[in-house]
């Protein structure tokens, strides 16, 4: 099978403050594809739609890795309620365009991040080391049962949806765009 998206992506550090990731994603399929963002955040009693977040980590390989997705909630800890991205459509042959100002030095920021075990080749504590590659993913979902499709919901008022965290987690798909050289300060420490 084809792959039903094309990701690219650059990422342009504008001054020692400020870097900007630009991406665009081509829904090159014959249906709707769901891209997971806007990222949410709980705040003020509400989860909010946050456009601008994205998530942050670090691999073992000097690899920071930018991404929008569901995160999966780690099997060691019980949560009240997962972290679930929002949804943006992305109509079939339709292109998706973002552009997101990062502050930098960019710092490590992903759910669930203060569990004990975070994943394979992901660290929580990498310092303030110089990364010297990026990468850039984005999650979505093609909901191509009538069961999942049904689950999919509107925002009052807004351009995206909502699905269950088991929905999303069960349906989603990664697309990360070519690994780029870059030398960029990656800190946990504002």
């Amino acid at each position: 099978m084809n792959n039903p998206v094309v990701l690219t992506y650059k990422f342009v550090k504008q001054s020692d403050n400020l870097g900007v990731l630009s991406y665009s994603l081509s829904n090159t399929s014959s249906q709707d594809v769901y891209l997971f963002t806007p990222l949410s955040e709980f705040r003020d009693g509400h989860i909010q739609a946050f456009p601008s977040r994205i998530y942050v980590y670090w691999d073992d390989s000097h690899s920071v890795h930018l991404t929008k997705r569901l995160w999966s909630v780690p099997e060691n800890i019980d949560v009240y309620m997962p972290e679930v991205p929002f949804l943006t459509k992305v109509p079939a042959g339709k292109i998706f365009e973002e552009q997101l100002q990062l502050p930098l030095p960019l710092m490590i920021n992903f759910p669930y991040q203060f569990t004990a075990d975070v994943g394979k080749n992901m660290s929580r504590h990498p310092v303030q080391l110089m990364a010297q590659e990026l990468v850039f993913s984005i999650g979505y979902v093609i909901l191509e049962n009538s069961e999942a499709i049904n689950q999919l919901k509107p925002m009052d008022g807004q351009s995206y949806f909502s699905l269950p965290y088991g929905v999303g987690m069960v349906n989603q798909r990664i697309e990360k765009g070519e690994r780029i050289t870059i030398d960029l300060g990656v800190s946990d420490f504002q």
